[in-house]
């Protein structure tokens, strides 16, 4: 991953779990490339240029400590990564200071915080607790509710928060409309947000990847990916919806409502961005388009 942000982060401004800049550099490179790319909290340049500067709009610690217990899982070089209950691993430490700060954000709905909540309920769901990463999301919901977080803003505000606000609003409406399909349960969200994405490419914030025949960083065109998995995701809130929210369905409605779908996910299929299409992609996270 190439980003000359990541070059400018540093430790003693975020974390105390540990001291080592390189290593967090390398775990925030982890994070981006592995549990980002697929389910996002927030724009990874807003995220890097507080981080790096010291800033508190876009970045908090709290934020950092969830990253950074998101990315325990995805660092090959970590060790007894996948023993989440020892107390001696990164991950655990990671984890359990993002659980301090959070009992001290309960009650504040603040962008950053609705963020960590986004990435804790992933950690918990890779750690096998959906229950627990639930639980963050409800409370994520209910915080953007009070923040109006996913209805046309009705102020003016600068395009940076702007678009922090659509990225951060359709995020967590994506990720409680995959866990409730996953858990067959009622989504968290009946109606996908009313503040709309950005037509333009890079606000997403985008990264480029460093392959040793290219001349020159390889940018993956994550607007592209980001805008194709939020529409997929409206369809399958719209699934859990239907079949998980307690409606009685006869037979031959549930055919017709299957029928429905079908149209929708093969109308979303055709409509991909040429990028997207099977004989076109390459990254591994384009391959859950398929």
């Amino acid at each position: 991953m190439v980003d000359p942000l990541l070059d400018h982060v540093e430790t003693q401004k975020w974390t105390c779990i540990i001291d080592d800049n390189k290593l967090l550099r390398k775990l925030l490179e982890t994070y981006f490339m592995t549990e980002y790319t697929f389910y996002p909290a927030f724009q990874k340049n807003y995220f890097l240029e507080d981080m790096a500067s010291g800033q508190g709009k876009y970045c908090s610690s709290l934020l950092v400590h969830a990253v950074l217990a998101s990315a325990c899982h995805g660092y090959s070089k970590m060790s007894h990564r996948s023993q989440f209950w020892n107390p001696r691993t990164l991950g655990y430490q990671f984890l359990a200071e993002a659980r301090r700060l959070w009992e001290m954000e309960i009650g504040n709905a603040r962008l950053t915080t609705i963020q960590a909540a986004i990435v804790l309920s992933i950690v918990h769901d890779a750690n096998g607790s959906d229950e627990v990463g639930r639980s963050y999301l409800t409370q994520a919901v209910a915080a953007a509710h009070a923040m109006h977080l996913f209805s046309t803003p009705t102020t003016n505000s600068d395009d940076a928060e702007h678009n922090a606000k659509a990225f951060t609003a359709w995020a967590l409406f994506g990720l409680q409309a995959v866990h409730s399909f996953h858990v067959f349960k009622a989504p968290l969200l009946s109606m996908p947000p009313s503040i709309q994405l950005s037509t333009q490419d890079d606000c997403y914030g985008d990264f480029g990847l460093r392959y040793p025949s290219a001349k020159g960083p390889v940018s993956v065109n994550y607007a592209h990916t980001f805008r194709t998995f939020s529409e997929f995701r409206v369809i399958m809130n719209d699934v859990a919806a239907v079949f998980f929210s307690g409606f009685k369905n006869t037979p031959e409605t549930i055919v017709d409502r299957i029928k429905g779908f079908c149209i929708r996910l093969d109308c979303w299929y055709r409509n991909l961005q040429p990028g997207l299409k099977a004989s076109e992609i390459s990254f591994p996270w384009q391959l859950k388009v398929q």
